[in-house]
């Protein structure tokens, strides 16, 4: 501990919890249609891989491990006229269920009200929590006061890369990859090496089946990630390809 208690003695706090340096690439998916009951609008599970580094450099290889933690989870409920003021709820301790949240904290009164509301997972809670953890937040204090000092910084560190312009920015991001997948189905039906088909509910195609992989995907399962892209190519590809040019 005397690493942190030296940390302490000074009072550096952009030290003790460091900033995020870069945007995060942030995957986001409809929600369950409950959720989006509940709020009587949009709403959005998002996730991203966390950048954060362990404040202590021993500690670093140790936190770098923890796969399923450093993956950020949220749920974004959103107006479609354009980002409002945005009520954020950084929950966990056991309770962290999003619909278990939203209707404990009274967030679609929130909503109604004119607010968005973001729901933020902590560090080893919920999808966040390693496997085989006997509970949600395990992992907050299972590894010492070092340990918890670290989930501490990265649950700041990762909440900071939440903020609103930066969302905007990974979503202006999705958008441009996206009319860029779009232009080159285009070219391919213009050419004759796809057949006539809408690029853009493709396009959506295509994004929905990356974008879901994270959710099922196991690196320990039966099939590598190289063979999953494989297959995925190859349904795409032969999906697509006009018979003629088979």
């Amino acid at each position: 501990m005397r690493f942190y208690a030296e940390l302490a003695t000074a009072h550096g706090p952009a030290v003790s919890f460091p900033a995020p340096t870069s945007v995060p690439r942030i995957s986001s998916r409809p929600a369950n249609p409950i959720a989006e009951w509940m709020a009587n609008g949009r709403v959005h599970n998002i996730r991203f891989n966390s950048s954060f580094e362990a404040v202590n450099p021993a500690l670093r290889d140790q936190c770098r491990g923890y796969e399923r933690n450093n993956v950020v989870h949220a749920q974004h409920w959103r107006h479609d006229d354009g980002p409002h003021p945005t009520l954020c709820v950084i929950h966990g301790f056991m309770g962290s269920a999003y619909l278990l949240n939203g209707l404990f904290f009274s967030l679609p009164w929130f909503y109604r009200s004119g607010y968005d509301v973001l729901l933020y997972t902590l560090p080893f809670h919920g999808r966040r929590a390693e496997k085989y953890s006997p509970f949600s937040g395990y992992g907050y204090f299972a590894h010492g006061m070092s340990g918890f000092a670290e989930a501490m910084a990265q649950a700041v560190h990762d909440f900071r890369s939440l903020e609103p312009h930066e969302l905007e920015a990974s979503r202006q991001r999705r958008r441009e990859t996206q009319a860029i997948v779009v232009r080159i189905l285009g070219q391919g039906i213009e050419r004759g090496q796809i057949r006539r088909v809408d690029p853009t509910l493709v396009a959506m195609a295509v994004f929905s089946i990356t974008n879901w992989a994270v959710e099922w995907y196991d690196p320990a399962g039966p099939m590598s990630a190289e063979e999953a892209a494989a297959f995925f190519a190859d349904l795409l590809v032969d999906g697509l390809a006009d018979s003629t040019t088979r």
